[in-house]
């Protein structure tokens, strides 16, 4: 695999990669964002929970209250204790009481019930219905002036009323066990007692074409009536229906509840839903399967047990939430453009790899085409330029290279044809070269004799001249040496003088400081003098300071003494410094002038040992050369001799030099230049 395709598959991957990366930083934010949303949310149901108890709160607070006053109307009490029924001001305040209910908290219907009630008696003297009933909201009726009177001989009660009688009944028996006197009371907190849902006589949600005795189904709530005695006479019930407390919570999502007597009252939304969460809601617990759940207590003082308005959201709800639902909508849209992106990203890379591949191919085509037409021959042709990448160097050294080719291939033509006319004049010169060896082999025996001659007393010679060389180098040798040393010690001296410099200058930098402390000791001793005046003004109060004062003073006095001390010694110091000074200045003259005079000594015997070097160099040069002369002169001698030879030889190299020249020629001539 080409590093081509490893760059590309490489830019691939990135982009993946970064893609995927946003992509989870986009799903990171979103879980975040949306798990403060779902905490939002709950809270938000939450506080709408809290509001629907106290909307449910103040119902039954208004129900209770309304029929614990209507007990303790002393007409009410009256009528139960005679068993007859309501008359005059006390019919008309319980008339009253029961619209103002009716009007703002839907109330049914309300009963004064007389103690042993019992519905299914056949005794004639026990009471089988409550002495009076208001239910004209329900009835459509306005209430008569006569009361509805007990008559132990009228017939029985309907079958739908009987389950209001039978649950009155049972509650009568409660207060009648539980408390039969007013002693069970706290204030105005008289014992309330609620009981299971029962069909009532309230046909105002009902639907005959759809008769369902859910419709109709209510609560009985009973507070008890005490007489004169303080003794247990009788009970006041109020009848709510379930549908008027589902309305009054107003949400579907909430359950009013009594755990104590498994009674639940609520829209319960899906069936499913609350019946999984059944057993939470009596518990008055979270249920794991809802989204958010909890509940508030109510302040109804019910004696059969407490009453809470319990709630629970599903997650679908939640989800369902404006906020939730743009926040799902904005974390797709931003995948959806973090996927849409790098997919374009990748397309786009694809689209540039392939124009980028079919520009490559088509340049290599016309290198490749140019090469060609060198390879045949042409030298002309003309090597594209490509550019600046790689390529394009790789083009710009080909056309280089043609080039350089083409200039070597002009020079060896040109070489070839001096090649032809060298052979020629060679043949012509080997003539005269066979002359002037014959001449040369008769000279060189005389030649040969002188030289000895030479030889040696060039040897002599460069003896002489090597022992006076020696003398001057050991001369130069010692004048080396002591320039050295005055050179060090003009060195030492300078850096002497320096020292004494910077101690002058390190001595002028303490006066300046003993200066400044001898004016901040008379400034101290002013402000002490000043401290001193101040306290003997303050008196008594004054004393400590002044202590301090006088001790400021005396240590102000204590560092001008010192300073005068200091700049005292400073100035025999810096005497002593200038005189150190001038006569290392002295010594660094004359040490300088000796360093000179010694440089002097040292050139001039550098100059004599270079001069005896070059006679040293001379003569035994001179020696090997007159050496070298007679060596060359036998040696001419000798290749005379051999000489003769070679020129029949060089005769033959020049017919093969004229061969050369034109097997050169025919060589050029392939090529197109």
């Amino acid at each position: 695999m080409s590093t081509f395709t490893h760059v590309r598959w490489l830019m691939y991957v990135l982009v993946i990669l970064f893609g995927g990366g946003l992509a989870v930083i986009i799903d990171l934010r979103h879980r975040s964002e949306r798990t403060n949303l779902v905490l939002a949310q709950h809270e938000h149901f939450q506080q709408r929970a809290h509001l629907v108890a106290d909307r449910l709160d103040g119902v039954l607070a208004r129900i209770y209250g309304g029929i614990r006053t209507m007990s303790r109307l002393p007409g009410v009490r009256q009528a139960v204790a005679s068993g007859t029924g309501l008359e005059g001001d006390a019919r008309i305040a319980v008339q009253e009481l029961y619209n103002g209910l009716a009007a703002d908290v839907a109330m049914s219907e309300v009963y004064v019930v007389p103690l042993g009630l019992d519905p299914d008696a056949t005794n004639p003297g026990t009471p089988r219905e409550p002495l009076t009933t208001f239910d004209e909201v329900i009835l459509g009726r306005t209430a008569s002036t006569t009361a509805v009177e007990v008559e132990h001989a009228q017939p029985a009660a309907p079958e739908v009323e009987k389950f209001e009688y039978r649950l009155m009944r049972e509650q009568l028996r409660w207060f009648a066990a539980h408390a039969g006197t007013n002693a069970a009371s706290d204030g105005l907190k008289i014992p309330v007692l609620t009981g299971p849902p029962v069909v009532t006589c309230d046909n105002s949600r009902f639907d005959p074409a759809r008769p369902v005795d859910e419709d109709r189904t209510g609560l009985l709530l009973s507070v008890p009536i005490y007489g004169a005695d303080q003794r247990l006479s009788g009970a006041i019930t109020a009848v709510i229906l379930n549908h008027a407390l589902r309305d009054a919570q107003g949400e579907p999502w909430t359950c009013l509840v009594s755990p104590s007597q498994g009674i639940l009252l609520g829209d319960l939304g899906s069936a499913a839903t609350w019946s999984g969460a059944r057993d939470a809601i009596l518990a008055g617990q979270p249920a794991s399967h809802l989204a958010a759940t909890g509940s508030f207590p109510l302040s109804l003082p019910d004696a059969g047990g407490e009453w809470r308005l319990w709630y629970g959201v599903e997650a679908a709800t939640i989800n369902a939430q404006p906020a939730l639902r743009a926040e799902e909508r904005v974390y797709r849209l931003m995948l959806g453009g973090v996927g849409g992106g790098t997919l374009l990203a990748l397309v786009l890379i694809v689209l540039v790899r392939t124009t980028q591949r079919r520009r490559l191919e088509q340049r290599v085509a016309g290198l490749l085409g140019a090469l060609r037409a060198v390879d045949a021959g042409d030298l002309t042709v003309s090597i594209p330029g490509l550019g600046e990448d790689a390529l394009g160097r790789v083009a710009a050294g080909c056309r280089d290279l043609v080039s350089a080719q083409r200039q070597q291939l002009r020079g060896l033509a040109q070489t070839a044809s001096a090649l032809g006319t060298a052979a020629a004049a060679v043949v012509a010169a080997e003539q005269e070269v066979r002359t002037a060896v014959d001449a040369v082999h008769q000279h060189t025996a005389t030649a040969a004799s002188a030289g000895q001659q030479m030889e040696t007393v060039a040897s002599q010679l460069a003896s002489a001249i090597e022992e006076l060389g020696a003398s001057v180098k050991e001369v130069a040798g010692t004048a080396r040496i002591t320039s050295q040393r005055t050179g060090q010690a003009t060195g030492q001296v300078a850096a002497m003088i320096k020292a004494g410099e910077d101690l002058g200058r390190a001595a002028n930098e303490i006066g300046a400081i003993t200066a400044l402390i001898d004016q901040i000791a008379g400034k101290t001793n002013l402000l002490a003098l000043n401290a001193t005046i101040e306290a003997a003004g303050a008196g008594a109060a004054g004393k400590g300071f002044a202590v301090v004062a006088s001790e400021v003073k005396s240590l102000a006095a204590q560092a001008a003494q010192s300073a005068a001390r200091i700049r005292t010694r400073l100035d025999e110091l810096q005497g002593h410094t200038t005189a150190v000074t001038q006569g290392i200045a002295t010594l660094g003259g004359v040490v300088g002038e000796v360093d000179r005079q010694q440089q002097t000594i040292a050139a001039s015997t550098s100059q004599q040992e270079a001069v005896a070097g070059e006679l040293a160099r001379g003569a035994s040069e001179s020696a090997s050369g007159t050496r070298d002369i007679a060596r060359a002169i036998t040696g001419i001698y000798e290749h005379s001799n051999h000489s003769a030879k070679a020129t029949a030889a060089l005769k033959d190299a020049a017919a093969t030099l004229t061969t050369m020249a034109s097997d050169l020629r025919d060589l050029v001539g392939h090529y197109r230049l």
